[in-house]
């Protein structure tokens, strides 16, 4: 009996060969579908197994007794996936004698290195803002997309290391930084200095939301320094979001 979901999954007109004698037309293209159906089968209970597989896997990651394992019933079956899955992710830190728990620790290093993508992402678009800028404004833009994007770039490293620091991986390629930033893409067309102003207004104030986002998380999970580190970059993304917004309208 072949599988009902395989059944339906299967689509499409078939032909038997062109020397099949009319005769035989017929019985060929039911032997042509019984084994593509019997293939495509065959392939289907490769994925469900597979499936199978990989729950498996990842519920074996925890131990047997974790008490926040068993707490999650059947109906959280997200929920306790992302613990497993975030359990796998503390045996793949580093040691250190650090005295912050493992467990917060690997949340922070999730916390920094989207930080991480971000201001990457942040720092490249704002160089992207520099170099292209024209208009009336040219110069004074010029030189202010310059210095933002040192500003930013300050911080890069030190979160960077603190991460590291932690026992964490750092992500900080550009093609790291491309998949996990937040941001959208800076515009890509030409366009006076006060519209990559805006453009800019926009992104520095999504990074500073988010960095007292992190002060909040970190500092509720107990980890003060580095709630103390975004801070200091809070305060630096709105000092740079008020020279942009001086710039616009009131």
């Amino acid at each position: 009996m072949l599988d009902g979901d395989c059944r339906n999954s299967m689509h499409g007109e078939m032909k038997a060969p062109p020397d099949t004698p009319p005769e035989s037309r017929g019985s060929a293209l039911d032997v042509m579908r019984e084994c593509t159906l019997q293939a495509a089968c065959l392939s289907w209970g490769r994925v469900r197994s597979s499936r199978r597989t990989v729950g498996r896997n990842i519920q074996s990651s925890a131990r047997p007794t974790d008490p926040t394992v068993n707490k999650l019933g059947s109906s959280d079956g997200i929920a306790r996936v992302e613990y497993l899955l975030h359990h796998r992710h503390m045996k793949q830190m580093h040691k250190t004698r650090n005295s912050l728990p493992q467990a917060t620790r690997a949340r922070v290093e999730v916390i920094l290195n989207q930080s991480l993508a971000d201001l990457n992402d942040l720092y490249s678009q704002t160089k992207q803002a520099h170099w292209n800028v024209r208009g009336p404004h040219f110069y004074s833009l010029h030189k202010l997309f310059d210095d933002l994007a040192d500003s930013v770039e300050a911080h890069i490293d030190p979160l960077a290391e603190r991460i590291v620091a932690l026992g964490g991986v750092a992500n900080g390629t550009v093609r790291q930084a491309a998949a996990r930033s937040a941001l959208t893409e800076f515009p890509t067309e030409r366009g006076e200095g006060l519209a990559y102003v805006t453009a800019l207004v926009e992104r520095f104030a999504q990074c500073g939301a988010a960095a007292r986002k992190g002060i909040e998380d970190t500092a509720a999970i107990g980890d003060a320094d580095t709630a103390d580190m975004l801070t200091g970059l809070s305060q630096d993304l709105d000092k740079s979001l008020w020279m942009l917004e001086a710039h616009t309208k009131p």
